[in-house]
């Protein structure tokens, strides 16, 4: 790819950016009142089959919207103040209900430590079992906050004023 294609791409990147930003904010606002109109019709509720409910309506072009008050989530884990109450509730059956289980956490600095403790080679097998696949981001900035944050490699340019940053994608 050349210069000019790459340049052009990332224009067209940003432009489509700030595009999805502002409908994005569209769709919230249309989304909330939504919810906020359902939520005031509580009669034409109906019963989910997990404890929730579920409320639809027909736009005027013949398109569906539903929006679900789902059932409250099921913590995964007891800790805490909880544990007491929900044992005494559950009485005998308590174990027929809950599991124990034992997790280790890593210690704050586990790279470095790891390398302390067990030399750089097994260290480095440590870690790759502990690891799990992280996502790439790409994020956008408009290009007057770009001329205030330029790369060291491209030299110093002029201070400019500050611009928005866009949501990362």
């Amino acid at each position: 790819m050349t210069a000019k294609e790459l340049k052009a791409i990332v224009r067209e990147a940003v432009e489509l950016d700030r595009d999805l930003a502002a409908k994005r904010k569209r769709l919230d606002d249309l989304k909330a009142a939504l919810k906020d109109e359902a939520g005031k019709r509580t009669g034409e509720h109906v019963e989910t089959g997990n404890g929730g409910r579920s409320w639809r309506y027909e736009g005027e072009d013949g398109s569906i919207c539903n929006v679900v008050f789902a059932a409250p989530l099921l913590a995964s884990v007891v800790k805490g103040d909880a544990f007491e109450p929900m044992k005494a509730l559950a009485g005998t059956v308590w174990k027929k209900l809950f599991t124990f289980e034992t997790a280790y956490k890593l210690v704050p600095d586990f790279r470095a430590a790891a390398v302390g403790f067990l030399g750089q080679e097994k260290a480095d097998k440590l870690v790759s079992l502990c690891e799990r696949p992280a996502g790439v981001r790409v994020s956008f900035e408009t290009k007057r906050l770009a001329e205030v944050k330029a790369p060291a490699e491209s030299g110093p340019k002029p201070k400019a004023k500050r611009g928005r940053k866009t949501k990362a994608a």
